[in-house]
């Protein structure tokens, strides 16, 4: 597990408090006049290099933490590629296949239903962080390994929301970790991603029943969503939907 952020989060605290008691020492002493001037001097040189070394540190932390990110897209881009492939080369299998049976109705329907995912599939790559669009895609891929059924709705670019698309990926793998809990549930699991005029609404259901609901992830979603929007909790029979509204930054 990656403690980075959690590092960096620790040193800017530090940082903050350093700098608050090199000011308080430097006021003491100045009214109090209990040391001298050269003694003043070093006690605030020592104080700068303090902030000195914990900014660069802070530095290398951020240069991490982009490089753990940077390393992790090109590791899904390549699990995207990789399953692209392989799927590419069943649908021309497919393909063969029927046109040496002579089902040319059967051709059509499968060409359009290859075109529809790849429309899908293009409107998530729509989405404003790249990060978080190879994510979902990446997901969507790992559920259909998992003989999961995913579908991905995505009629917003989420550039009406404040939250940060590494916020938003957070929010996600919460919500996808739900459903791994009822791999074997049949039903269909539907994520739409929407423009509303107040902001951006995430509407996620999948199968499940409130008796093996897990909620305390589920409070940790409503913990998170809540500087940023809304968050609703409904059961059905047999299905879980969560709501997410996220409000229009101004």
């Amino acid at each position: 597990m990656d403690n980075t952020p959690k590092n960096i989060k620790i040193n800017q605290i530090t940082l903050i408090i350093t700098i608050l008691l090199g000011l308080m020492v430097l006021l003491l002493f100045g009214f109090t006049g209990i040391v001298t001037v050269g003694q003043v001097v070093l006690v605030q040189s020592i104080f700068l290099l303090l902030i000195f070394l914990q900014f660069f540190r802070l530095n290398g932390l951020h240069r991490k933490e982009l490089e753990i990110r940077e390393l992790e897209g090109l590791k899904q881009c390549r699990n995207i590629l990789r399953v692209w492939r392989h799927d590419f080369l069943n649908d021309l299998q497919m393909l063969l296949t029927l046109v040496q049976m002579k089902k040319y109705f059967r051709q059509m329907e499968y060409i359009k239903e290859i075109t529809e995912k790849i429309h899908e599939t293009g409107k998530i790559l729509s989405i404003r962080d790249v990060s978080l669009a190879l994510f979902l895609v990446n997901q969507y891929q790992e559920f259909e390994t998992k003989n999961i059924d995913l579908k991905i709705i995505v009629e917003s670019d989420l550039s009406k929301i404040t939250a940060d698309g590494r916020f938003c990926r957070q929010l996600f793998e919460i919500i996808f970790g739900l459903v791994e809990k009822h791999p074997k549930e049949e039903g269909e699991c539907l994520l739409i991603i929407s423009d509303m005029h107040e902001g951006v609404k995430v509407y996620f259901s999948f199968p499940g029943n409130a008796e093996e609901f897990d909620f305390a992830r589920a409070d940790l979603l409503k913990k998170k969503i809540t500087q940023f929007g809304s968050f609703d909790l409904s059961f059905e029979e047999d299905e879980v939907t969560l709501q997410l509204l996220f409000s229009e930054q101004k």
